[in-house]
């Protein structure tokens, strides 16, 4: 099983945990940078790119990593190596480690898959590449959309740890499954 990889290696789980959210964490930069540098122009997004100051202060600096990025990857490695300490070493529960890893890093996938498939969708808008008019999208479709997707990946961990019995998907499952709720519930509320 894939728990047993990060279980007898933590330096496996930190470099999984941290790339994931490494990873979420650029695609969202390039997807709101696509987004602002043309795609704007063929898809409206409302509510979902507004710059913020620290946003625009990134891309007049023009760095990708800023303290904002570090200062959470350094956390999170510490967090990812003293649970892991606890729960193997110490009380040996490799079930709740698997269950926890899992929880953190397929939140962080299911974030990796919207934000690829809106790169993708940004980089041929920008470029006006199959893509005529202009469309408009209100805030609470762009969040229901959203929370859609989580649900879809929610529902894919779960029949994962069906057939697997894998405590890291029942992690992820559980994880995608409130972040989702939270986010349609936001939506319903606010929107």
């Amino acid at each position: 099983m894939i728990e047993t990889l990060f279980i007898d290696r933590v330096w496996l789980a930190i470099i999984l945990g941290v790339g994931a959210y490494a990873a979420d964490y650029l695609l969202a930069g390039y997807e709101a940078f696509l987004y602002h540098a043309g795609a704007k122009n063929f898809i409206v997004l409302a509510g979902r790119y507004e710059q913020t100051t620290a946003i625009q202060q990134l891309e007049l600096k023009r760095r990708i990593v800023s303290v904002k990025f570090v200062a959470p990857v350094v956390i999170l490695a510490v967090t990812i190596f003293v649970v892991w300490q606890i729960c193997i070493p110490e009380y040996n529960r490799p079930d709740l480690f698997a269950f926890l890893l899992g929880g953190l890093v397929l939140l962080e996938a299911s974030g990796i898959m919207q934000h690829t498939r809106n790169v993708v969708l940004f980089h041929h808008a920008r470029d006006a590449e199959g893509l005529q008019g202009k469309i408009e999208y209100s805030k609470r479709l762009v969040f229901t959309l959203n929370y859609t997707e989580q649900y879809a990946f929610t529902a894919l961990c779960g029949l994962l740890f069906l057939l697997t019995g894998s405590w890291f998907f029942l992690g992820g499952a559980l994880t995608t499954f409130v972040s989702s709720r939270r986010l349609r519930d936001w939506t319903v509320m606010r929107t």
